[in-house]
Parts: C-alpha cells; sequence; structure tokens
C-alpha cells in the first residue's frame, strides 16, 4: 500500500481573512472557495487561528437560524441536490 503526500491533496492557493473581518465576509469567502475553512492572520500574515464553518454555526445559532442568509447558505452547501442539473447546465449556477 503506498501512501500519499499531503503535498498531494493540500490547498496552495489559500484564501485568508483577518480578525477582524466581518461574519457575512468569511461566508463569502467559504462560498466562493469551495472551502470548509479559512485561516485567520494578522496584518504581518501570521496565522492567528483558523475559522470554519462549524464555529459559525455555532456563533449563528445565538439568532433565529431560519431566518439569515449564512444560515440558508450552509444549507444550500451541504443539501443533497433532489434533482440532477438540466443538460449543458452547471450545479449551482
Amino acid at each position: 500500500m503506498s501512501h500519499r503526500k499531503i503535498s498531494s491533496v493540500m490547498s496552495t492557493d489559500v484564501a485568508t481573512v483577518r480578525e477582524g473581518t466581518p461574519f457575512k465576509d468569511i461566508v463569502r469567502v467559504l462560498e466562493q472557495r469551495d472551502v470548509g475553512a479559512v485561516p485567520v492572520v494578522d496584518a504581518t500574515t501570521h496565522v492567528l487561528g483558523v475559522v470554519s464553518e462549524a464555529d459559525l454555526l455555532v456563533k449563528q445559532g445565538e439568532g433565529d437560524p431560519e431566518e439569515t442568509p449564512e444560515r440558508k447558505w450552509w444549507q444550500r452547501r451541504h443539501e443533497t441536490p433532489r434533482d440532477p442539473p438540466a443538460e449543458g447546465t452547471t450545479a449551482g449556477a
């Protein structure tokens, strides 16, 4: 059995956010990049931590989760498609 190196699966074009990035902007980055988490960096690009979908959902739980765009985004991202896209179209387009 051969072992794969992490370099074969890791992202090299990494999106980052700053410590003061608004919640909705982080959601936008996750959606645009189709990733589940992003590093949080300071002004010198030193990594301070990572914020994930799960972190955002915990924060989201402080309000009414059914009424926010962020919750609806998360649901769209993780729901199982009911119908396949029509021929010649791209899912989510």
